[in-house]
Formats: C-alpha cells, sequence, structure tokens
C-alpha cells in the first residue's frame, strides 16, 4: 500500500474511535480556538504551524466543510488576536487622558497620605478610596503589584466592615426582639 494511503487509513481509524466534534459539545469554534491559542502559546512557530496542519488535515476528514471555510476561520481569528494587540500597543493620546494622567500625581499623593495613618481606625470610605485608585492606576498603566495588592486588600477590608456592620446590625434586632419576648412573660 503507498504510504500515502497508509497515513490516510489511520487517520479514519483514529477519527473512527475518537468522539466526532459536534455542535453541541462546542464544535468546530473551539477546535479552531483551541488550535490558533496553540499557535500563539507556542515556542517555536513553524512547530506550531505544522501541529496545526496537520490536526486541520484530521479536521477535513471528519467534516463536510470546504477548506476554504475552514481557513477563512481561522484567518478571521488570528486577523482578530492581531488586531487586539496593535489596539493595546497603540498610545493614548487624547484629552481625556491628559486629564487623567495631570491628575496621576494627586493620586499618589493621596494614596501615600492615606498610608501615613497607618494604626488609626480606617473608615469604609478611606478603603472605598484606596480600592479605587488603585483600579485607576492599573487602567493606566501606571501601577504596581504592590498597590494592585493593596487594592485587593482594601476592597476585601471593606467587605469584612460592611459585613460586620449587618451583622451588628442583625444581632441588635435578634437582641431586641428576645427582649421583647421576655416582657410578655
Amino acid at each position: 500500500m503507498p504510504k500515502g494511503k497508509e497515513s490516510h487509513r489511520g487517520a479514519r481509524v483514529f477519527l473512527k474511535r475518537s468522539k466526532p466534534y459536534t455542535a453541541t459539545d462546542g464544535g468546530y469554534h473551539d477546535y479552531f480556538r483551541k488550535a490558533v491559542d496553540d499557535c500563539i502559546n507556542s515556542s517555536s512557530s513553524s512547530d506550531a504551524v505544522a501541529a496545526t496542519h496537520s490536526d486541520h488535515s484530521m479536521m477535513s476528514l471528519n467534516t463536510n466543510n470546504s477548506d476554504e471555510k475552514i481557513d477563512g476561520i481561522v484567518d478571521l481569528k488570528s486577523m482578530g488576536l492581531q488586531a487586539a494587540e496593535e489596539l493595546s500597543k497603540r498610545p493614548k493620546n487624547g484629552q481625556i487622558y491628559a486629564s487623567v494622567k495631570a491628575d496621576f500625581e494627586s493620586i499618589n499623593a493621596r494614596l501615600k497620605n492615606l498610608s501615613l495613618s497607618f494604626g488609626e481606625p480606617s473608615s469604609i470610605d478611606e478603603g472605598i478610596e484606596i480600592a479605587d485608585a488603585a483600579s485607576l492606576l492599573k487602567l493606566l498603566d501606571k501601577s504596581n503589584r504592590e498597590i494592585d495588592m493593596a487594592g485587593e486588600m482594601a476592597q476585601k477590608g471593606v467587605l469584612l466592615m460592611v459585613h460586620a456592620q449587618i451583622m451588628l446590625k442583625k444581632g441588635q434586632e435578634l437582641l431586641d426582639q428576645s427582649k421583647l419576648k421576655l416582657r410578655c412573660l
């Protein structure tokens, strides 16, 4: 048997044993999303292209779609990824960015001021301010790991303080109800 037919025969056996791609289990879109992600994450682009091409040929044995439709889907996905990458690299020009960047120094000064009140009882408003400032700096690409962690801790601290206030209210209500029950005796 010629070598080409043997490889196709092996592919057919593999496809018969494996679960076919259907629209209900994610279908072709998941297959191509995975193939593109594998290409992007691969250390060697030629290996990734070869792996994707061999997977593509295996897939074409199991589908009725033409190669042009399959290639069109892959190209659209890769073009979308390329466009998103290029947009993220574009400089942020415009009046809104200029005004926000001008406030960067005052945001840093306010965070420094809030850090000086260490040891004093903190308020929920201060925690919200720290969390929001950290989020804003992250959006401006002016953040670092410490600011991100401080923002996350402030957010969690604020949530715990609000939970504590709610629990205190509920506890007071239960105590008042118990006193009311005792009055009825």
